[in-house]
């Protein structure tokens, strides 16, 4: 049986806490009908940005996992206001140039609504795009630029 390093372990637990902060941010026992106001009907998108492919795979794919159980515990509980999540995923590849491209394929085409990921260096190539399309976004680690930055749409760990 393979073991996970603890950092794999680690980051799939955040991507979890993530995507259940994500949820309990819109849930609500009995919503009004202002707090619905700006949900669509039908599923909601959320985008996992992560590494599926390069030098940091492995610690990616832990990041994906992670992203997968919660939509399922998310979705197994009623949702996020009684709606489903759809999960979409982008390869960040271990490269910020890769990473800018498949983060504006997810806006253009899912239209996700927030992202989980990704990660350090793939970090400052997905931010513009995020901000840009004002999607807020979840992110492990990032340099000390961000630390005193007023980044309102970037939540990190």
């Amino acid at each position: 049986m393979k073991r996970w390093p603890r950092n794999i372990n680690v980051i799939g637990c955040v991507s979890v806490g993530a995507l259940t902060l994500l949820s309990a941010c819109g849930s609500s026992a009995s919503p009004s009908s202002s707090s619905t106001a700006s949900i669509p009907s039908g599923p909601i998108t959320i985008a996992a940005t992560f590494d599926q492919t390069g030098i940091d795979a492995e610690f990616g794919l832990g990041v994906g996992q992670g992203a997968q159980v919660a939509a399922k515990e998310i979705n197994d509980n009623g949702g996020i206001l009684g709606h489903q999540v759809n999960l979409v995923t982008a390869d960040s590849a271990s490269d910020p140039a890769d990473t800018g491209s498949a983060v504006q394929k997810l806006i253009t085409i899912d239209k996700p609504v927030a992202d989980v990921g990704p990660e350090q260096a793939q970090l400052q190539a997905a931010k513009s795009l995020f901000d840009r399309a004002k999607i807020p976004f979840f992110a492990s680690g990032g340099d000390i630029s961000l630390d005193k930055a007023n980044e309102p749409l970037l939540w990190r760990s």
